[in-house]
């Protein structure tokens, strides 16, 4: 779901060749660290997103009828959200990247026709995201990328420069 590419530059890739060994073991807790920065901003961008209130018959989930609308994001789904939300281990790419994850996985408890065990979380996040015929756009996803993008790469690098001068000395 969430996801950027770090261009740390040939300095930092031949800090980390000279490494050796230990050099996957600091890309991973490179990445695992600042990646907490990114799933934070996510959580509380999810936690502000504007609710909306309505229930259906003591549930916590409202089904809309026609021509109705979401006015928000129904609290049960925040907190659907939230409990879903993981960050992977780090893992090396084809290519040799280095990479983590930040998504959403599993289902919920709303049982509909289509979605007998429950909905996809990740269809529920898209919709939120991006809107739907009935829902407004209310992206957090994006907006915590944008904003973290740079406190992210400098921790990155501030990572492996430390790494690199234990190392060194």
């Amino acid at each position: 779901m969430a996801s950027f590419t770090a261009n740390v530059g040939d300095d930092y890739i031949r800090q980390l060749e000279a490494l050796g060994r230990d050099a996957d073991r600091v890309a991973r807790r490179a990445l695992e660290e600042s990646a907490d920065i990114l799933a934070d901003t996510m959580r509380q961008n999810l936690e502000g997103l504007s609710e909306d209130i309505r229930t259906s018959g003591g549930k916590d989930y409202y089904f809309l009828t026609q021509n109705e609308f979401f006015a928000g994001v129904p609290s049960a789904e925040k907190e659907t959200l939230l409990d879903h939300m993981v960050v992977s281990p780090t893992r090396i790419r084809r290519n040799g990247d280095y990479s983590v994850w930040i998504g959403f996985e599993g289902y919920d408890d709303v049982q509909t026709e289509a979605y007998p065990g429950g909905r996809p979380v990740p269809m529920l996040v898209n919709a939120i995201e991006h809107g739907t015929s009935q829902r407004p756009k209310q992206p957090f996803i994006k907006p915590a990328v944008r904003s973290t993008k740079d406190r992210v790469t400098a921790r990155i690098q501030r990572i492996i420069e430390q790494e690199t001068e234990k190392v060194v000395k």
